[in-house]
């Protein structure tokens, strides 16, 4: 405001400008009228007025002092010819200023990228904010990923998107889409693996040893288990942890130390009874209640004892003491010195001297197995007890009868021939009575 004020005044004073050349007393190029009215000596020529542009206009009323095309009142530097303009307001001036609005792009970035360099908002598109625009900058999102092989260039958090499904491998779950979650998959970016039993860095599905055993996978019955391989009985534990390998119900040790083979559930130990005692160690083979060392056929159930030695078990053998007389009509089948005991005692007939217990010894006795009788006396062979007729009695009758005579009587001795006549007389009788008894016979078997 001062600087135009002055102005007017020296306007006023002079006729439209005519007379400031002819008034310089001291030849300085300055009006004697300015350099009084700039405080400088208009009689020497060494004082003038302050002039940056030396245009013989003073600064003090010059409207554009440093002669820049720019009137000092919007120039922000008025004394620079080359600068009138400090955008950001840094102090330097935009024409020497390489980043006019202070938004870290630099100006020429900025008009090759079409933001305005004199608008700190309006600013180039630049992902990462490293000054250097996406357009350019060969990592956008500054992830150490190159656009290039980015499959999410402007997003730091995500560079990998290995099924292709839109998610970055970061934040999916299942990075490479075969139904394994990362956290269970131990090939969480290939599809075609997911687990590494061995961790040999190669996965199952192309390991042709899933556990590292040794054992190809194709004739390994336990593929992922290193200590186990093989499993004869299907039973699901593998022979090394199975004690019994075969499933024949012995022990692998038992078999071994037997002689039988651990893997063949036909091969097993000598054991007659099927109780998976061996007959080695077992006391009763057979399992028949007798011990071995008392059984005569230590291997079969059936038998235990062979009275006779013929090798035929008693069960089995219809003669056990080989007497000749059959079990089932042997009243001592366990003894060969006696097969009948007529009386029922408990001795046997060939040792007991009274086999039918009458009182009568053997020796003595007519009738030895027949305790009602033990006497004949017409040995008609029926016993006196059980004989109708009995000849003893009938002649002491004919006798009787005969001494009852009247001869007997007078004292006289009964003649010869009356005993003779007698003795017919028996003789008739014993055989009218055999032949009547046979007719009996006869008649009862029908002829």
């Amino acid at each position: 405001m001062k600087k135009i004020l002055m102005l007017i005044a020296v306007l006023l004073i002079t006729s439209a400008g005519t007379l400031l050349a002819a008034g310089d007393s001291d030849g300085d190029g300055y009006s004697d009228v300015v350099e009084i009215s700039t405080g400088s000596n208009p009689f020497d020529a060494s004082s003038v007025p302050q002039d940056y542009d030396h245009d013989f206009l003073p600064d003090i009323i010059d409207p554009d002092d440093d002669n820049d095309g720019v009137p000092d009142i919007r120039d922000v530097f008025p004394f620079d010819r080359t600068e009138w303009a400090d955008t950001d307001g840094d102090g330097i001036g935009n024409n020497a200023d390489t980043d006019d609005d202070n938004d870290g792009y630099n100006d020429g970035v900025e008009i090759a990228e079409g933001s305005d360099p004199l608008n700190r908002f309006s600013r180039p598109l630049d992902t990462d904010g490293d000054g250097i625009p996406n357009s350019v900058d060969p990592d956008d999102d500054n992830d150490g990923a190159l656009d290039t092989s980015d499959a999410f260039p402007e997003d730091n958090q995500e560079s990998t998107d290995t099924d292709g499904d839109g998610i970055g491998d970061n934040t999916d779950f299942d990075d490479d889409n075969d139904a394994i979650p990362d956290s269970f998959d131990d090939f969480p970016t290939d599809f075609m693996e997911w687990r590494d039993t061995d961790g040999d860095g190669i996965g199952n599905n192309a390991d042709n040893d899933d556990d590292g055993d040794g054992v190809l996978d194709n004739e390994d019955a336990f593929p992922l288990d290193p200590t186990e391989w093989e499993e004869v009985d299907g039973d699901g534990v593998g022979n090394n942890a199975d004690t019994d390998d075969d499933g024949d119900g012995y022990s692998d040790e038992l078999e071994i130390a037997e002689g039988s083979d651990t893997k063949d559930a036909a091969s097993t130990p000598v054991d007659t009874d099927h109780d998976l005692i061996p007959d080695s160690v077992e006391t009763d083979d057979d399992n028949d209640g007798v011990p071995d060392e008392w059984d005569a056929f230590p291997q079969d159930q059936s038998e235990t004892i062979d009275t006779d030695g013929d090798g035929l078990g008693n069960n089995a053998d219809e003669d056990d003491d080989g007497d000749g007389i059959e079990d089932v009509y042997d009243a001592f089948p366990q003894g060969a010195a006696e097969w009948s005991d007529n009386d029922g005692d408990g001795i046997g007939d060939n040792e007991d001297i009274d086999d039918d217990n009458d009182g009568v010894e053997d020796g003595s006795d007519l009738f030895p197995n027949d305790s009602a009788e033990w006497e004949d006396i017409d040995h008609d062979g029926i016993g006196d007890n059980a004989d109708s007729i009995n000849d003893r009695e009938l002649m002491a009758n004919l006798i009787g009868s005969a001494a009852s005579c009247s001869f007997v009587e007078r004292g006289e001795t009964p003649h010869l021939g009356l005993y003779i006549s007698l003795l017919i007389v028996l003789i008739f009788f014993k055989t009218a009575r055999r032949f009547r008894r046979r007719r009996v016979i006869l008649e009862a078997i029908g002829k």
